[in-house]
This record gives C-alpha cells, sequence and structure tokens, in this order.
C-alpha cells in the first residue's frame, strides 16, 4: 500500500526517484502495489503529483473514493486495476461486500455526466482554502506560532493537538 502523493504523517509527496525505486523493486519482485490517492481533490499547498499507475498501470492499482468530496455516508470508491486483475477482483468484491447501491451510483453517475460535480469540487475547494488560509494566518499571529518561530520548534505543554495548547 502506497500514499506517494500524501505520505503520512509528514504530508510529502514522494518524488520521481523513490517512486521509480519502488515501481523496480514491484517488478523484480512480479508484484503489485496498492496506491490510494486519498485527498486528491482537496490538496493546497503545491501542484498536482501524478499517480504511480500512470507510471506503471501494469503494476498499481489505483483506489479512489467521494467519500471525502462529496458525502462520507455514500460510500461510493473505486479502483483501477491491471487489466488481468478485473475478473478476479470483481469476482472478490460480489463475494465479499453488500453491494454499493444503485440508485446511489445512478445518482453519481448523473452528477459526473453533467458536469455538476467538477462545479461541487471547484466550489469546495475554494471555500476549504479560504478555510484553510484562514487558520494558517490565525496560527501565525498565535503565541504558539512565536514561540515556534524563536526556538526554531514547536512546543506543546498539556494535551493540546497539533494546534493546541503550545
Amino acid at each position: 500500500m502506497a500514499t506517494p502523493a500524501h505520505q503520512w504523517p509528514t504530508g510529502v509527496a514522494l518524488a520521481l526517484q523513490p517512486r521509480l525505486a519502488l515501481l523496480d523493486w514491484v517488478r523484480d519482485r512480479d508484484a503489485i502495489v496498492i496506491e490510494d490517492d486519498y485527498d486528491a481533490e482537496f490538496r493546497y499547498d503545491r501542484e498536482p503529483v501524478g499517480a504511480l499507475q500512470g507510471l506503471a498501470p501494469d503494476r498499481v492499482i489505483f483506489l479512489g473514493t467521494i467519500s471525502k468530496s462529496l458525502a462520507p455516508a455514500l460510500r461510493i470508491g473505486w479502483m483501477l486495476c491491471p487489466p488481468v486483475l478485473a475478473e478476479p477482483l470483481t469476482e472478490q468484491k460480489h463475494l465479499s461486500d453488500r453491494r454499493t447501491p444503485t440508485l446511489d451510483q445512478l445518482a453519481l453517475a448523473r452528477l459526473i455526466e453533467s458536469g455538476r460535480f467538477d462545479r461541487h469540487l471547484r466550489r469546495m475547494r475554494a471555500g476549504y482554502a479560504a478555510r484553510r488560509a484562514t487558520l494558517l494566518a490565525a496560527h501565525r499571529g498565535s503565541t504558539c506560532s512565536q514561540r515556534a518561530s524563536a526556538s526554531g520548534t514547536a512546543r506543546r505543554t498539556g494535551g493540546g493537538g497539533a494546534l493546541g495548547s503550545c
């Protein structure tokens, strides 16, 4: 499993050379890598990063979902896999889950085909980017941020979260 566009917990994107090394490692072992670009629709600090799947479509299964971009309750995701795996993976899905409701799938298809899903993403990106900018500006002016700048590191005293008490 890999998240090369947004490595957890640092958020750093995997550079091209390590990506190529990972794909060489996968090929050498006749293996498959599962790529999950879990926040592709909502990334604000850099340009989009290409998927591993584009570099090795025969060795990468690419996963996606609309849970973060539209509605978590819909529980609709997708898998782009090497053609040789399509049939066995489809069979396993049919054997192992309760099926995605047809009405939800049709509604999503209509939303995508009409262009309304893209409009929704653009609107949400702008709104979320504005919220993020406000949060970052508030943090830059906070006592915590000033202490972090003075010492070179952030300090936390107490049980605050990432932007909690310092």
